[in-house]
């Protein structure tokens, strides 16, 4: 369907038939200070959610890669963390931190 083009809709009125379609701008996410992610990791019950949360906020992982980490994807020893079919289905490896790698340590198998 063309985008931002006057197109046709099935249904309703005359008028909603040939309204154009407007898309909305997709806005950037907003970076939380580190008073709110502080806050936010405070806010977190388990150390698994700590760990995820810091691993997306510190090494900056998205959601997906989070999810689909395995503890044999976290080299404690190397400070890294592999991620196994990240974004475009690609491996990459990240830089953990030492916090990130320290709520790691404290997730129960």
């Amino acid at each position: 369907m063309p985008r931002g083009l006057l197109t046709r809709r099935q249904g309703g009125s005359r008028r909603s038939r040939t309204a154009p379609l407007v898309r909305v701008p997709r806005t950037l996410p907003r970076i939380l200070s580190p008073r709110e992610a502080d806050r936010l990791v405070g806010a977190l019950r388990t150390h698994r959610d700590r760990a995820m949360v810091l691993a997306m906020l510190l090494a900056g992982l998205r959601r997906c890669e989070v999810l689909g980490l395995r503890f044999a994807d976290v080299q404690v020893a190397d400070r890294r963390l592999a991620v196994v079919e990240g974004k475009g289905g690609h491996h990459r490896i990240v830089h953990g931190g030492e916090p990130v790698l320290r709520r790691a340590r404290r997730v129960p198998a």
